[in-house]
């Protein structure tokens, strides 16, 4: 058997905290003694398979766990020879091409990986397969211990795939044992399971007899005992006596099953009988009366199967009372402390008898500096932090980058330096519209040049040495104190392009969900509508705020110019084309 230990940073604390972990995995080809080793305690795996396959609860909690595995990638990583720490993926051509075979490739290896955690929570071990083929990459089957057996030092297994029994070869083939050691006897395996089959079988009690209360009862429906004597009002051709009654019960019930609206559904149905019969009447059930109390020891013995198996007592119990928040620190939590060590077991095998031998084979030099790693990124999801970060971003307290990272945002998104002026100088002219006068606001906004120009007559004060009267000059002035109305016409078109700009590239930035990001680094923001389906009422929502402090300036309604904008902007959405400024200019004078 062969023991060792690794240390590994904590990746979901994002520190670098190396964590010794203890693996057991062995090459039986090389120590076929401990296969008879392991021998003599298979009978509770066989109990903790039966009771994956019967109950539901527990193989929910399982799956929930090797699915997690499973969708985390495996990587081979460096390691600092000094701390043991991983610094990250290697660029090592001859490890990546290692890589490449195991498991058949990374489109069978998440299948592999899910296996393996089955196996290894439910019989503590798990057996690898790998079989070299000519001209081709490793064959690799992962195998449970029902699948693999031994005869006079000759391996067998059964190919999951056709059920065949094939015989190894010992010279070539490399079999891999990984399991979880008892404490007692470390050569035999161990899980949660082996823990919980006495709770397993009470909980199967438990539903057993509850199914059995249920079967009594629809068994019949019990017997009813009514006098001879009995008459009622009976129909042609009914029987007399008893048996008419229940005929007429049949008939009665059967017709308000059928058409429960009838109002005859409602009505009861009319016996008669002398006085002194009255006492006679008895009912008998079969059915067994089903207790509070065997519901309630059901209920206890599931949550005791919770705090017993090796993952959140949540995903047992099920996330009732958990909300957005919570739900995420169970998941962050159930990964540092159930799924992380499955990972770490997992890598430290392959890297001990696969990997390293491998790279040695292929002629490599220090392979103590490589491991296998597994990214969890796809399995660890924080909830949404975005608006509290901006929040922050608003007060100065945290940097650009922390917010683009929260929001998985690519540097092709960032924003060049004259966007970024441009999209300020935007801002500060919606919340002060005299900056649109200014000719160096207009050049950034890409505005037209406002030339418009008055000539007053103006009195010209004398020098202050002379008191002669002087003749009236004319004096050119560039903006006037009131605007004429081509000023005001041009003015609220600038205005309410930038009004248009704002909504866009709120709409652009609520169209581009996860499915894009990264994809569309090339389009303006407020072009996105164009590549992007979206429905213009939701991505408008909020949008056009700034009309009434703008509209006033240019003496127009602000209700008005807020319909005019909306369903200009709703026909650029909807009809998916790019803003263009005489269009507008159309649309506001409807």
């Amino acid at each position: 058997m062969g023991l060792f230990r690794r240390s590994v940073p904590s990746s979901v604390e994002g520190n670098a905290v190396p964590r010794t972990v203890l693996a057991a995995a062995v090459n039986l080809a090389e120590v076929p003694q401990s296969w008879r080793a392991r021998n003599g305690e298979d009978v509770w795996q066989k109990d903790a398979w039966y009771f994956y396959d019967a109950i539901g609860e527990m193989r929910f909690a399982l799956n929930w766990l090797a699915n997690a595995v499973s969708l985390c990638d495996m990587y081979v990583a460096e390691v600092d020879e000094n701390t043991g720490l991983i610094t990250g993926p290697t660029e090592n051509q001859v490890a990546q091409k290692i890589l490449r075979s195991v498991f058949g490739g990374a489109t069978r290896r998440s299948q592999a990986q899910s296996t393996m955690a089955l196996n290894w929570q439910v019989a503590g071990e798990v057996f690898i397969l790998i079989r070299p083929r000519r001209n081709q990459d490793d064959e690799w089957l992962v195998l449970s211990s029902t699948e693999v057996s031994e005869r006079s030092g000759v391996f067998t297994y059964s190919d999951p795939f056709t059920g065949a029994k094939i015989e190894m070869n010992s010279s070539t083939d490399m079999l891999i044992r990984l399991w979880q050691p008892h404490p007692r006897k470390q050569t035999h395996a161990d899980s949660p399971i082996r823990a919980a089959l006495p709770i397993l079988k009470e909980i199967e009690r438990t539903s057993m007899n509850i199914a059995s209360r249920l079967d009594s009862r629809l068994a019949g429906a019990g017997v009813w005992i009514i006098p001879k004597e009995l008459d009622f009002a009976a129909n042609d051709g009914d029987p007399e006596g008893a048996q008419g009654v229940m005929d007429a019960l049949v008939r009665t019930a059967s017709a308000s099953l059928n058409d429960p609206g009838q109002a005859s559904a409602q009505v009861p149905i009319v016996l008669e009988a002398p006085g002194e019969q009255v006492a006679n009447f008895n009912y008998q059930t079969f059915a067994t009366e089903l207790t509070a109390e065997i519901l309630e020891l059901r209920v206890a013995a599931m949550q005791r199967l919770a705090r017993t198996l090796d993952m959140p007592t949540e995903v047992i119990e099920g996330n009732g009372g958990s909300n957005h928040w919570t739900a995420w620190q169970v998941e962050e939590s159930g990964y540092k402390i159930h799924v992380a060590p499955v990972l770490d077991r997992f890598a430290d095998a392959l890297t001990i008898q696969y990997l390293r031998p491998a790279l040695l084979a292929a002629g490599e030099q220090n392979v103590d500096q490589y491991v296998f790693a597994f990214d969890t990124t796809a399995i660890v999801s924080r909830p949404n932090r975005q608006s509290e970060l901006l929040e922050l971003h608003d007060r100065l307290l945290v940097s650009d980058e922390a917010v683009r990272s929260e929001a998985s945002v690519p540097d092709d998104d960032i924003p060049s330096d004259e966007e970024h002026d441009r999209r300020f100088i935007e801002k500060l002219v919606l919340q002060d519209t005299s900056l649109i006068k200014d000719p160096s606001v207009r050049q950034i906004l890409g505005l037209e040049e406002l030339t418009v120009t008055q000539t007053e007559t103006v009195p010209q004060l004398p020098p202050a040495e002379s008191t002669a009267p002087q003749s009236d000059v004319s004096q050119t002035r560039e903006i006037p104190e009131r605007a004429s109305q081509s000023d005001e016409s041009n003015g609220v078109t600038a205005a309410a392009e930038l009004i248009v700009f704002d909504a866009l590239s709120r709409a652009g930035g609520r169209m581009l969900t996860r499915e894009y990001r990264g994809q569309l680094g090339h389009v303006p923001k407020h072009e996105l509508h164009t590549v992007i389906k979206g429905s213009p009422n939701a991505v408008l929502e909020g949008s056009f705020q700034f009309v009434e402090a703008v509209a006033p300036a240019f003496n127009e309604d602000a209700a008005s110019l807020t319909r005019k904008l909306h369903s200009y902007c709703s026909y650029l959405i909807s009809e998916q084309v790019v803003h263009d400024r005489e269009t507008m200019r159309a649309w506001l004078s409807r």
